[in-house]
C-alpha cells in the first residue's frame, strides 16, 4: 500500500491518483477535518472523470473504498510499500516526518518527499535508509498533469530510482528523472 502523508491539495490529489490505478492508500494527516475535505476533493475529482466519461460511477465508488484516512502516521506507514511525504515546505518540518515515517515504516518501504524547493539529499539525511529515499514532485493537480520529476539524491540507489519510475508508470503518469 501507499501512504500519503499530508492531506492538503497535493497529498489528496496524489492519495486519488494512486487509489484510482488500484493502490491501497492510507491518507494521513494530523487534522481530522484536513482528512475530511481531502476526501471531499478525491471525489470530486473522481465525479469530474465520471462525467467526462473517463471512469465508471463503480470504479469511482471502488477507487474511494481504496483511500483510508488515519491520524497515525504509524498507522499510515505500518505495511507500506511507499510512503509519499506532502507536508508544507519547510526542512525542518520535512525532516522531522520523514524521521518518524523511516522508524515507522517497513524495512524495504520506498519513501519519498513531493517538494520542489529543497535538496532531497538533505531531507534523506533524516532517514536511516537514505538508499531507499526518492523525490516524487507531483505537478499541481496530480490528477490532471502528465509528468512527475523522479528526483535522485546523491544516495537515492539505483533500484529505488527504478522503482519510482515504474511507480509512476503505473500511475499512467510520465516520469521525468532529474538530478537533485
Amino acid at each position: 500500500h501507499v501512504a500519503v502523508i499530508g492531506a492538503g491539495t497535493t497529498g489528496a490529489g496524489i492519495a486519488g491518483v494512486c487509489a484510482r490505478a488500484g493502490h491501497e492508500v492510507r491518507l494521513r494527516d494530523v487534522d481530522e477535518a484536513a482528512l475530511e475535505a481531502a476526501r471531499d476533493r478525491i471525489d470530486a475529482a473522481y465525479v469530474d472523470a465520471v462525467d467526462r466519461g473517463a471512469l465508471t460511477g463503480e470504479e469511482r465508488h471502488e477507487a474511494l473504498a481504496r483511500v483510508e484516512t488515519t491520524t497515525s502516521l504509524d498507522d499510515a506507514v505500518s505495511g507500506a510499500t511507499l510512503g509519499v511525504e506532502s507536508v508544507p515546505e519547510g526542512e525542518g518540518r520535512k525532516r522531522d516526518v520523514h524521521g518518524a515515517a523511516a522508524a515507522a515504516a517497513p524495512p524495504d518501504a520506498t519513501l519519498a518527499t513531493t517538494t520542489s524547493s529543497l535538496p532531497v539529499t538533505a531531507l534523506a539525511e533524516a532517514v536511516d535508509r537514505p538508499e531507499r529515499f526518492v523525490g516524487l514532485h507531483f505537478f499541481d493537480p496530480p490528477h490532471a498533469t502528465a509528468p512527475v520529476e523522479v528526483v535522485r539524491g546523491e544516495r537515492t540507489a539505483a533500484a529505488t530510482e527504478r522503482f519510482a519510475v515504474e511507480f509512476v508508470e503505473g500511475l499512467g503518469k510520465e516520469p521525468v528523472v532529474v538530478r537533485d
